[in-house]
C-alpha cells in the first residue's frame, strides 16, 4: 500500500513540479534577453498594500505583472481596474489560492478556470499568464495548460519577503546578490494566504524603491511579458507534442509501462503493466470472474507509434482499416509477451481503460461501464487532451460523434491465449 501511494505522490505531483521547478519544461522561469528584467507581485489584489505598491512602480515609471488571486479579484475590481489602468499585467494565481498537491482532477481545471473567468470578466481580457500556488504542480494543473493555453510563469529566484524575519535591508540584499540579466522577480502584495507573516509586504514595499534603483543602476530595462512574447500562448504543436512525450516518458518510467516487441522487435500498439485491478467486478463469456484488488496485465495503447501509424491520413475509412490491421498484428505479439514476463504471467486476466471500446470487444475484450462518474469524466477529460495534442485538428474531432465515454475493457489471459498465442 505505501508504495502505491507514493507511486500516486510522485506521477500525480512530485512529478510535475520536478519537470517544472528543476527542468523548466514548459514554463518561464528566466527571460531570453539578459538587457531585460520583469517584477511580478503575488498573491493580491489586498487592499491594504496593492495601492501603495501601485503608487511606487508609477513614482518610478515601471511596469510589473501582478498574479492575482481570482477570489480576490473578484471583491476588489476597482484595483484590479486600476493595475490596468496603470499600464500593468494581469496574470492568474489561481481562485483560492489552494494547495496544487491536495487538489483532484476536478477541482484543479475548476481553480484555474474560475480565476481565469474572473479576471477576463473584470478586465474584458482572459489572462495570458498563469503562476501557480506556490510554484507548485500536480498532473492536471501541468497538462491542462495546453488545452488551456497560457503561458505558465515561475520566478528566477525567492526574496524570501513573506517570512517572519525579513527585513527592508535582507530582502533589498537577497535581491542584490542574486540579480542577474533575464530575472524574473517575485514579491507578495498580500498576507493574508497560509505561510505569509503578518505586516510582511510593509517590509517589501519599504525595499521597492531600492531595488528598483538597482535594476535602473545596473542597466536593466523593467518590461512585461507582453512586450517579449507578444499574444497569448499558443504552444504550436510541435512544442506542444515533445513536451507531452517529455511527460509520458516520466509517467511510463514511475509506472513500469513497457513497449510490447512485435515478431520483428519493433513497436506495436501496445504497452503493458502489472497493477491491481480497481474497477467492479466483472464476470466474463468464458465464466471467469475478474474481482477488485487482482493483479491483473493492465495494458495501454502505445500513442507515438499510433501516431505515426496514422500520420497524414484523414479518411477515416482508410483509418479503420489501418487500425484493425495494427490490432491483428499487436494482439498476438502481445500474447507472446504476457507468456514470457515473468511479472506478468501470474495474471490471469487483462485490463484497461479506453473510448475505442466498439473495436475492443470485437477483438475478444468485454467492455465494462465506470461506476464513478468522476472517474469517468477524469479520464474522458485525459484521453480527449491525448487526442488534441496527437492529431491536427485536435478535439474537432470529436465535434458531432457525441462525447468520449471510456470503458473498462477485460479479457481473461486463458481467452487471449486461447485466441491469439496459438495462432503463433
Amino acid at each position: 500500500m505505501i508504495r502505491y501511494i507514493t507511486i500516486t505522490a510522485i506521477v500525480y505531483a512530485v512529478g510535475p513540479t520536478v519537470l517544472a521547478r528543476l527542468c523548466s519544461l514548459g514554463v518561464i522561469s528566466r527571460l531570453p534577453l539578459s538587457s531585460r528584467v520583469i517584477i511580478t507581485f503575488d498573491d493580491g489584489p489586498d487592499p491594504r498594500y496593492t495601492p501603495r505598491v501601485l503608487d511606487v512602480l508609477r513614482a518610478a515609471g515601471v511596469r510589473a505583472c501582478f498574479f492575482v488571486v481570482g477570489e480576490k479579484a473578484r471583491r476588489h475590481p476597482d484595483i484590479i481596474r486600476r493595475i490596468v489602468t496603470d499600464g500593468h499585467e494581469i496574470g492568474s494565481h489561481g481562485f483560492r489560492h489552494r494547495l496544487p498537491w491536495l487538489l483532484g482532477p476536478v477541482g484543479t481545471v475548476r481553480e484555474m478556470m474560475e480565476s481565469y473567468r474572473a479576471i477576463e470578466e473584470i478586465t474584458g481580457s482572459p489572462p495570458a499568464a498563469f503562476r501557480p500556488p506556490w510554484g507548485l504542480f500536480n498532473l492536471f494543473s501541468y497538462i491542462s495548460r495546453l488545452l488551456i493555453r497560457q503561458r505558465v510563469v515561475l520566478w528566477s529566484f525567492m526574496s524570501w519577503d513573506w517570512t517572519r524575519g525579513a527585513t527592508t535591508e535582507n530582502i533589498e540584499k537577497k535581491v542584490r546578490k542574486r540579480l542577474n540579466g533575464g530575472s524574473i522577480l517575485v514579491f507578495h502584495d498580500s498576507d493574508t494566504e497560509p505561510g505569509a507573516s503578518p505586516g510582511s509586504p510593509d517590509k517589501m514595499i519599504s525595499a521597492l524603491p531600492g531595488i528598483i534603483n538597482e535594476l535602473k543602476e545596473r542597466g536593466y530595462q523593467i518590461t512585461l511579458f507582453g512586450d517579449l512574447f507578444p499574444g497569448r500562448q499558443t504552444c504550436p504543436g510541435k512544442r506542444r507534442l515533445k513536451l507531452w512525450r517529455a511527460w509520458d516518458a516520466f509517467f511510463r518510467l514511475a509506472l513500469r509501462i513497457r513497449d510490447v516487441p512485435g515478431e520483428d522487435g519493433g513497436p506495436t500498439l501496445f504497452r503493458t503493466s502489472a497493477r491491481r485491478y480497481c474497477g467492479p467486478g466483472v464476470r466474463l463469456p468464458g465464466g471467469e470472474t475478474l474481482l477488485p484488488g487482482e493483479k491483473v496485465c493492465e495494458v495501454h495503447i502505445n500513442n507515438d507509434y499510433l501516431a505515426a501509424l496514422l500520420e497524414g491520413e484523414t479518411s477515416p475509412v482508410r483509418i479503420g482499416v489501418r487500425v484493425a490491421g495494427e490490432l491483428r498484428r499487436s494482439l498476438p505479439a502481445l500474447a507472446v509477451h504476457i507468456s514470457r514476463d515473468p511479472v506478468l504471467k501470474e495474471t490471469n486476466f487483462l485490463a484497461g481503460v479506453t473510448t475505442l471500446h466498439r473495436g475492443a470487444a470485437a477483438a475478444g475484450f468485454t467492455p465494462v461501464d465506470i461506476p464513478s462518474p468522476l472517474v469517468k469524466k477524469v479520464f474522458s477529460f485525459y484521453q480527449g487532451l491525448v487526442l488534441s495534442i496527437y492529431h491536427p485538428s485536435g478535439r474537432g474531432r470529436l465535434h458531432g460523434k457525441g462525447d468520449m465515454i471510456p470503458k473498462i475493457i477485460v479479457m481473461s489471459k486463458s481467452a487471449l491465449y486461447s485466441k491469439y498465442l496459438q495462432s503463433k
